[in-house]
């Protein structure tokens, strides 16, 4: 499929206000840039403020005895335009919601009042931000949650360094390589108890041990793993953060395996601490000596104010007048489709000189829409002159009794200009906000440096291996500069465009037994951004772990395997040549190739143990009594700890 040059620039301009980078930098051991963002929906309330520092301030504490380096230093609370103006209040500049690392807002239906950290990427990827709801930091839920501080570390370490959950809700138990059922836990010196709950009233709670399920070899499926308050264990933060023992990350050293837990499958097996200690920040910051406490955060209380954005079009010689008008359908889109009710938009456009079209127009109606999109470019004309296509944008926002530092320029031109750095220094001292937009591959070098100086977003395409970081990627029918914040707008190139990339790792692989067959399951990729299936895939099992030894690992026969196209593929295969007992334990791993034979990354690695029922008596109900409700795993579910 072939996009147009209007679906382009539409996909392009709905991305500009939506994926900025964290303003966050670690500098001198300690963070500067945070963004806490409080929703406009969310109710006026003193209090909301407080909490959030008392949270930020123990959660910097703890951060730094587990990292024994890293502190929070300076934070910027962002105030709701909706709440009342007070005198300690400042103007946000270029801070902005779409920049928060942290978002204060009402509860998403799939979570609730539980945090949760948004996480779109891989094993040591950065995720899109924190989100705690009010109702979580006004109420006392230590008896849920635990402490707010040592929630927020658990998922600032989901944030900021790509880590994930050491507990499995879904796979609460598994049986260890010494054949004993063992809770998913990380570490295994987290001492508890297995209980099915058959009765609680107020915060007692009648118990029974739990019985073994004869199919699966684990508990049965309402068996919960109660951890005892008093352990001496202090791993893992990523597992139960909210016991007093607990104030490290599980390391090499202490890291279990074996658990079937995120963290394992999507990290290849490697520990939290290792993941954490490879990521940017701990290439730059070292541990710090003596016995000094970390100093407490500064808070900055910023109130947010409308969205202030400024079109500023090329409307010079193009090479073709059809490109101008897929230029103002973008610009109708965008305006009709992206931009937020409320927000003051104004626009100009240029040649070799500029014209202020439309002051800002607060976006509140049909009229306000048709008032700007009246005067979009209708005839191609002149040079191009960037600098007073700038200035004259500026002017827009000044005269309609607006700052232009934290203002945004949308810059969509040809490019072709060579004076264009002759305007840097007064773009720079104007604090706005540049996306620069090429209309074409003759754009100077310069029109990305304007957006690099004004701190705008960076797009990055997928990158192939082994290549140039200044190359082009392409990706059908339009390029992005893998090097700068600017977007380059190209024709679609020639040729077959499905061999660029190789398939997406898989990361959900599973594996069961299945009577003597072992039965596998995961989600099929495409070739190419997951358009197309593959063309076959190499399945490898042996009886020790795969992360080093996955070629030497024994092939498995996957000639009536046919690849489907994103589905849920089954295969289920006898695990021959190997003698196979109860107890036995085979490590799988999946790799996907494509039409091009470009071979994918090795999937997740996935156990399954043969497991033959014993003949025992059913254990009777013991009666235990536990009281007191405790905590929680992760801010996810509630946990009960024995005393």
């Amino acid at each position: 499929m072939v996009l147009s040059l209007t679906v382009i620039l539409f996909l392009v301009l709905h991305l500009l206000p939506g994926v900025r980078s964290s303003m966050a930098s670690l500098n001198n051991n300690g963070y500067d840039g945070i963004i806490i963002a409080i929703n406009p929906s969310v109710p006026e309330d003193e209090k909301l403020i407080q909490n959030i520092k008392e949270m930020v301030t123990e959660a910097s504490t703890y951060l730094f005895h587990a990292t024994k380096r890293i502190y929070f230093r300076n934070v910027s609370m962002l105030i709701p335009v909706t709440w009342k103006s007070k005198s300690e209040y400042l103007m946000s500049k270029q801070e902005s919601h779409e920049q928060a690392d942290v978002i204060v807002a009402n509860p998403y239906l799939k979570y609730g009042d539980d945090p949760y950290t948004l996480q779109y990427g891989q094993c040591g990827e950065k995720g899109q931000y924190i989100h705690f709801t009010p109702n979580f930091l006004l109420t006392n839920n230590l008896h849920i949650y635990g402490s707010p501080g040592r929630v927020f570390v658990h998922e600032w370490a989901h944030l900021r360094w790509g880590v994930f959950d050491e507990y499995n809700m879904d796979q609460p138990f598994y049986i260890s390589s010494k054949k004993t059922i063992e809770a998913t836990r990380c570490s295994t010196q987290i001492t508890g108890i297995n209980v099915v709950f058959n009765k609680c009233q107020g915060d007692s709670c009648i118990t029974k041990p739990c019985e073994r399920d004869s199919r699966t070899g684990l508990y049965e499926a309402k068996c919960t793993f109660i951890p005892e308050k008093s352990q001496t264990a202090r791993e893992s933060i990523m597992f139960m953060q909210h016991l007093d023992s607990v104030t490290e990350f599980c390391t090499a050293k202490t890291h279990n395996t074996e658990a079937p837990n995120l963290q394992n499958k999507t990290c290849d097996h490697k520990s939290t601490w290792a993941i954490i200690s490879e990521s940017e920040d701990f290439q730059n910051a070292f541990p710090m000596t003596g016995t000094n406490p970390s100093p407490h955060p500064a808070f900055s209380l910023l109130k947010s104010k409308h969205q202030v954005v400024c079109l500023v079009l090329d409307k010079s010689g193009m090479d073709s007048e059809n490109r101008l008008f897929l230029m103002n359908q973008a610009a109708e889109l965008y305006l009709i489709q992206i931009i937020e009710m409320g927000s003051l938009v104004g626009m100009v456009t240029f040649d070799s000189s500029a014209t202020i079209q439309n002051y800002l127009t607060k976006m509140t109606d049909e009229n306000a829409y048709q008032h700007i999109t009246a005067n979009l470019p209708q005839v191609v004309n002149g040079g191009t002159s960037i600098c007073n296509g700038l200035k004259e944008g500026f002017q827009a926002i000044i005269q309609s009794n607006q700052s232009t530092s934290g203002s945004e320029i949308i810059l969509l031109t040809d490019g072709e200009d060579d004076e264009i750095s002759s305007c840097f220094e007064e773009v720079k001292q104007s604090g706005a906000i540049i996306h620069t937009i090429a209309l074409g591959t003759s754009a100077a070098e310069e029109l990305e440096t304007l957006s690099n100086m004004t701190g705008t977003i960076i797009l990055n395409p997928p990158r192939l291996d082994d290549k140039d970081d200044t190359e082009e990627a392409e990706v059908e029918d339009f390029s992005r500069l893998t090097s700068g914040g600017s977007i380059t707008i190209s024709s679609s190139p020639a040729g077959d465009h499905t061999q660029v990339f190789p398939p997406s790792k898989i990361t959900d692989l599973e594996a069961k037994f299945k009577e003597d067959h072992i039965h596998l399951s995961w989600t099929a990729p495409g070739n190419v951004l997951n358009k197309e299936k593959a063309k076959h895939y190499i399945i490898r099992i042996n009886l020790q772990e795969l992360q080093e030894d996955f070629d030497t690992a024994t092939l498995v026969t996957t000639s009536s395997l046919i690849p489907k196209e994103a589905v849920i593929e089954n295969f289920e295969f006898r695990p021959e040549p190997f003698k196979t007992e109860n107890g036995t334990r085979f490590y799988i791993a999946i790799q996907t190739i494509n039409e091009a034979n470009l071979t994918s990354k090795i999937s997740n690695i996935a156990q399954a143990t043969k497991f033959i029922p014993p003949q025992e008596p059913s254990v009777p109900d013991l009666g235990t009594k536990i009281s007191t409700i405790s905590l929680a795993i992760g801010g996810l579910a509630v946990i009960l700890s024995i005393f």
